[in-house]
């Protein structure tokens, strides 16, 4: 279903439902507050792709076939909406013809896949990425072409990692799509939000190994973002405004973490581990401006006391002079000194501004 003015097909919410343009809508929205704009898709599994004995075998499809179901039925509309279709001709109109449509009519700066690329022909691939880059190039701005598996090449596409992140840092940018609660993607009445510091943990932690997070909300039906989404997305925002100059405009150190926690592999099959996660204040996680003269030091969680000495071991053997060492919030002065063959030795300055979701220092390289 389109969520969008779709000539491609009449299952969209122009035609019926809402009976408005719900992505146009929303993007003019977004644009007057000079916010990105993503366009997602979900729908490389529907076209029906094998038959056997009058049943579809499942695979890479959502719909099975069968003659007593609207699945298989005759009528051109249900074959549309059901992809009991010509493979050829539902790659062209349907699967790229989606895509066409949105990126003329929308121009969204970023396409994100929901995996399955895999099914779609490669030459189909080749030229939706083409006819988007190249309307990019025509627009005369940047976009991202987003998957989640390797089913596009990542030198110009990026991947994404559902509710999971990356053990170490990586030369190429990813993404984690992740949600804001423990469970579900959409409202439920029993739905649980995640407590503010873990969000903030993994948002540390993606930006250190040269990720990006696209946090997910879960609005009710009409459209209203619950008090305790809004309270975390709040803390967030508040925290960010103390915080960001170590997030935003920042690249991966030389090394990117420190620590006794100990993460998985990374990937959808490790969500839950990543969910349950817990960071102390023995790990450290690490960015740096871009042109490398400032390192942050971010130690997760709280605990930490004044007078208390803080060894950073990633400074161990690097050959590095430092100007100087200051407490991101508040500008607090730091002791500190450099052993060679320890690291980054600190002493927690006395300070009336408290840090409890994590400590950040601000290093300074001459």
């Amino acid at each position: 279903f389109s969520m969008w003015d779709s000539k491609v097909t009449p299952w969209n919410a122009k035609n019926m439902g809402p009976k408005r343009d719900i992505l146009g809508e929303l993007f003019t929205s977004l644009r007057k507050r000079d916010m990105k704009t993503i366009a997602t898709f979900h729908h490389a599994r529907n076209l029906q792709r094998s038959q056997k004995d009058g049943y579809s075998e499942i695979g890479g499809s959502h719909f099975p076939f069968n003659p007593e179901w609207a699945t298989g039925s005759n009528d051109p509309k249900l074959q549309l909406l059901y992809g009991n279709m010509d493979p050829d001709e539902w790659h062209e109109k349907v699967w790229l013809g989606k895509l066409v449509e949105v990126i003329d009519r929308y121009q969204p700066d970023a396409i994100w896949f929901d995996s399955w690329l895999n099914y779609i022909p490669e030459e189909h691939r080749q030229r939706f990425c083409a006819y988007y880059l190249n309307a990019a190039q025509q627009w005369g701005k940047e976009v991202a072409i987003i998957r989640k598996q390797d089913d596009l090449p990542l030198d110009f596409s990026i991947n994404d990692h559902e509710k999971a992140r990356e053990a170490k840092a990586l030369p190429e940018l990813w993404m984690t799509d992740d949600t804001i609660s423990t469970g579900s993607w959409c409202f439920t009445d029993n739905l649980k939000i995640k407590p503010l510091y873990k969000v903030v943990h993994a948002l540390i932690d993606t930006v250190s190994k040269n990720g990006v997070v696209l946090l997910n909300l879960s609005p009710k039906a009409d459209g209203s973002i619950p008090e305790d989404q809004q309270n975390v997305l709040r803390g967030l925002g508040q925290w960010l405004q103390v915080y960001g100059e170590g997030i935003y405009n920042t690249r991966p150190w030389i090394i990117a973490a420190e620590g006794l926690t100990e993460e998985p592999d990374g990937g959808f099959r490790d969500r839950d581990e990543f969910l349950n996660l817990e960071y102390s204040s023995k790990d450290v996680r690490y960015t740096a401006s871009k042109d490398g003269k400032t390192v942050y030091a971010f130690i997760m969680g709280d605990g930490l006391k004044f007078g208390q000495k803080i060894v950073f071991e990633a400074f161990k053997g690097l050959d590095v002079e430092i100007a100087g060492v200051e407490k991101l919030y508040g500008g607090d002065s730091v002791k500190w000194a450099l052993i060679n063959n320890k690291g980054l030795r600190l002493m927690m300055p006395q300070s009336k501004n408290e840090d409890r979701l994590a400590t950040v220092f601000k290093i300074s390289l001459k």
